[in-house]
């Protein structure tokens, strides 16, 4: 189970009728044999009970009671919390960045071919906004947005090989270019859907998953085997931090003994290693990233602590920290895009981690502007969609597999059930 569409009422229904399977469902369920067999398109649109099908009634209204009595409402899917390989199997994107990949970017024409690949460079696109460019000084966009004007240029192709000027190969050859497996994928049906901006980066793969967990591993590697850091001293300093600020321990990584002897082990050049990487859960990345500068910095020597490695550091604790915020002003949208343009100059410019550099790296400078058009991305990250995730595959697998979506919304059901009866005290 890898993908998994939730149905959300914005509405104060009734905790009857909350708990009733009419509103408590599980829009849609399936194993991931079957979108390899059917097509995504198959498992989104097709059937009464498909994703896209309830969004069609929705968008021309449906009835629900509610305290007020009956009423009739209508609604869409705007947005899609999505990591990249999901996204792009829904967008028609290429889901995975291979030597053959040329465009790396649901977002952008961002490209990864040449010498040396034009992706591997700080990137602002608040810059390049007419009213938000002279507010961004020394900073530039690199790379176009995708917009209606692809699938213009993809139109004009089909044309051309309908009339004989051009060839399906050559077709096959440009859609490849623009990283594109299928111009109109899955969802461009949907009513309300925005194709080309409506599935944001998502912070929780990006940054958490992605690169803060490489960048601590790198940081990690220099503060052993060149800063002369005891790797004891790495792990107590965490536990030490959370006892402090009265936080559980477990909102923090973990670092058992293998785990440790592998953070020390570098590359060829005394570097870290290509997959080098920190242990944790993504939750817990996230506090250790937000608190790092609290956590290790009575462990860095004084004669490092302008090191361009640590200054990294504190410059993801940055980024992280402002992502983390509720709300957002222009003032604060602007100091997150200045402080991801110096991260990643940082890091590019850093030997112990340039060649660590990957397209999530890229991602990261999407974020300014996804908040701009969606608001703080805890609003939209896969954290508690994932957890959500994991809670259906388990009511799935404990049941006898006769009808999945009933065992997943019988388990919904119930939870909610308990949920309203012990206001959270009977889980």
């Amino acid at each position: 189970h890898e993908l998994a569409c939730f149905h959300w009422c914005l509405l104060n229904v009734r905790p009857e009728l909350r708990t009733s399977h009419r509103y408590v469902r599980l829009a849609t369920v399936c194993h991931k044999r079957a979108v390899g067999l059917v097509g995504m398109d198959a498992v989104l649109n097709r059937g009464s009970s498909s994703w896209g099908a309830h969004m069609q009634r929705y968008i021309k209204g449906v009835s629900i009671p509610t305290p007020a009595g009956e009423h009739t409402f209508v609604g869409a899917t705007a947005i899609v919390a999505a990591d990249t390989p999901a996204a792009a199997e829904m967008t028609g994107h290429k889901k995975a960045v291979g030597p053959t990949t040329k465009s790396c970017c649901r977002g952008c024409h961002c490209r990864q071919d040449g010498d040396p690949p034009p992706h591997r460079s700080p990137n602002s696109f608040l810059a390049g906004l007419p009213t938000w460019k002279r507010y961004c000084p020394g900073r530039n966009t690199n790379f176009t947005l995708r917009s209606s004007a692809d699938l213009k240029a993809y139109l004009q192709k089909l044309q051309d090989v309908n009339a004989g000027r051009s060839t399906a190969k050559d077709l096959t050859m440009w859609k490849q270019l623009m990283g594109i497996n299928d111009f109109l994928g899955s969802m461009w049906t949907w009513p309300c859907y925005p194709v080309f901006t409506g599935c944001p980066q998502d912070i929780m793969h990006v940054l958490f998953e992605g690169i803060a967990r490489q960048l601590l591993g790198a940081a990690a590697y220099v503060m052993i085997t060149h800063w002369d850091v005891n790797p004891e001293d790495l792990v107590l300093a965490i536990k030490r931090h959370a006892t402090a600020q009265g936080i559980s321990r477990a909102e923090y990584p973990y670092v058992n003994s293998s785990r440790l002897k592998r953070l020390g082990e570098g590359t060829k050049g005394s570097l870290p290693r290509g997959d080098c990487d920190f242990p944790g859960t993504a939750i817990q990345l996230a506090h250790m990233i937000l608190d790092v500068e609290q956590i290790w910095s009575h462990l860095i020597p004084a004669q490092e602590k302008r090191s361009l490695t640590w200054q990294l550091l504190l410059y993801e604790s940055k980024v992280a920290n402002l992502m983390w915020r509720r709300h957002f002003d222009t003032d604060s949208l602007l100091a997150l895009d200045k402080a991801i343009w110096i991260h990643d100059k940082l890091w590019l410019g850093n030997k112990f981690t340039s060649h660590l550099w990957k397209p999530k790296n890229h991602y990261l400078s999407h974020v300014p502007l996804d908040i701009l058009r969606w608001g703080p991305p805890r609003s939209y990250w896969c954290t508690p969609f994932e957890h959500e995730n994991q809670y259906t595959k388990r009511a799935v697998s404990h049941g006898n597999y006769s009808n999945v979506v009933m065992s997943a919304a019988e388990a919904k059901a119930l939870s909610v059930a308990l949920d309203v009866e012990g206001d959270g005290g009977c889980r």
